[in-house]
Parts: C-alpha cells; structure tokens; sequence
C-alpha cells in the first residue's frame, strides 16, 4: 500500500498549497517569531564577546558564566518552538484529513493533542534509545568475544563500517515502526505504542524508512549545494581578514561581520526547514491514512 506514497505526497502539496499555506500560518508565525527570538539572544552573546580580554585567562570562564546564564532562556526558547511544530503537524495531519483550512484555531483539542503529540514523541525516543543501548552492550560482547580469539580480530574490523550502517539503519526502522502511528495522535487519538503503532505497518515496515532515507538525500542535496556556495567564499573572507589583523584574533568587526554572515544562511535554513517540514507532515499523514485503510 505505500508504492506511490512520495508522488502522492507531492501531488497533495501541489493541488492544496493555499490550504497548506492558511493552516501553516499561525504555528510558522511563532516558530518564526522564536527564531527571531533566539537571533537576539545570540546576537547578546556576540555583542558580549567583543567585551571579552581572551588573553585573560578567565577569559573561558567569564563566556562559559555568560552561556549558563542564557541557557533558561534557549531552553525555554525550545520548549515553546516544540510545541509550535507540534501543532504545526497536527494542523497538516487535520487538513490533510478533514480538509479544512482555518488560520485560527479551526478544531477541538488541536492543542491538546500537539502535547500528547511531543509526549508519543518522546516516547518513542525513549523506545529508541534503550534499544540502541541494548545494540552497544551487544556489540561490545560481540567485540570482546572476537577479540578474546585473537586470530578471528581482523573479521570484526573487516566488518565494523557495514555493521556500524547495519545499526544505524535498524534503529532507524525500529523508530519508524512507531512514528508511522504519529498522525493517529495528531487526530486526537492515544494509540497503544505496541499493539496499535508497532503492528501498524506490519507487513511493509522497511517501505517506510526507505522512502524517507531517499527523500531526505534529494531534500538534502541541494540544501548543501547552496550553503557550501554560500559559506565557502565567505570563510575565505573572514580567514584573510583574520590573517591580517596583528594578533591574528577575533575582533568586534570580525564578529560582526561573522554575524551578519550567518543571518542570511539561518534565514534561508529557517525557510528550507520549514517546507521539508511540510513535506514531511504530509507524507507522514497519507502513510498513516494508506496503512489504517489497509487494516480495516
């Protein structure tokens, strides 16, 4: 049931982009809003730094005094950016369901359901990080075992980048298994981890992470393209800018122009992250839908 899912994906985005766009407007007002945000409270630390005596050697102390002090604020800048993408995604799951497009709040429990989207969420992280935990402790004895023989050594480093993809790639799986049931969640439902997310793609559980790993590199390759053009000239600039001054260290001037270097970049990152994100709230939701018709 998931041959075609992307074509599918793409299509919808196609033919209901003013729709995507309405329900998209409020949560990406405030992502953007927090971006916006975040860009003031680093540009403090920027401005901080050129205060900083860096052949002090408290020098490190007074910057690592000056992050601890604006880390409540990140963090509760991130908090309020999980939450808005959390009910970004169940904006597009709903639309994608219903078809009904409100910049407002258009549907009961949006809110309510974008928290128990972060908690599933966060769940299945948990899931995934004590399976990727019981792989290291296996593979440690593994390890050692074929270690302990001593002439079998070679095997193992004949085969540790393989095994090494091999693991990434299966807890991969592992988390897709689960977060294919995410837009259950998104619709206001609280599914069963194991007996209602985990047996959800049953019979066709590697479609799913494949297709993503695929559409993450063509998402991916010209997203490089562009910021290698963009970076590279300028780290060129910015090195015989800094091979020039005396000390050979940063200065206000430099600091700022690295600032307003990055200001460009993080604005085409922020409007990049947020189609794919689209992209991916989408194909998420029409794989659920497929795969819950499927079990009717």
């Amino acid at each position: 049931v998931i041959s075609g899912t992307s074509c599918a994906t793409i299509n919808f985005i196609v033919k209901n982009w003013l729709g995507l766009l309405i329900v998209s407007i409020l949560p990406m007002a405030v992502i953007f809003a927090l971006c916006i945000l975040a860009y003031l409270v680093f540009r403090g630390v920027f401005e901080f730094l050129t205060t900083v005596d860096f052949n002090n050697h408290q020098a490190a102390v007074e910057v690592m005094r000056k992050y601890f002090t604006l880390m409540p604020q990140l963090f509760a800048i991130e908090i309020a950016a999980l939450f808005a993408m959390a009910w970004l995604l169940v904006r597009i799951v709903r639309f994608r369901e219903n078809g009904d497009s409100n910049i407002w709040v258009g549907s009961k429990g949006e809110f309510s359901a974008a928290l128990y989207t972060i908690l599933y969420g966060l769940g299945i992280g948990m899931l995934t990080m004590l399976a990727y935990m019981a792989v290291i402790i296996g593979a440690m004895i593994i390890g050692l075992i074929i270690f302990g023989l001593g002439q079998l050594s070679f095997v193992f480093y004949f085969l540790l980048v393989p095994l090494v993809i091999g693991v990434y790639f299966s807890l991969f799986w592992f988390s897709c298994r689960f977060y294919v049931g995410m837009p259950a969640v998104a619709l206001g439902e609280t599914p069963d981890f194991f007996t209602e997310l985990w047996n959800l793609s049953r019979g066709e559980s590697f479609a799913v992470p494949i297709r993503l790993l695929v559409s993450m590199i063509v998402i991916c390759i010209p997203f490089y393209i562009v910021c290698f053009a963009f970076i590279f000239p300028n780290i060129d600039i910015l090195q015989n800018a800094i091979k020039n001054l005396p000390d050979h260290q940063l200065s206000p001037e430099i600091l700022n122009q690295i600032w307003h270097m990055i200001l460009p970049l993080e604005v085409f990152l922020a409007i990049f992250n947020a189609a794919a994100y689209v992209y991916f709230s989408v194909f998420s939701a029409e794989v659920y839908s497929r795969f819950r018709a499927k079990r009717v």
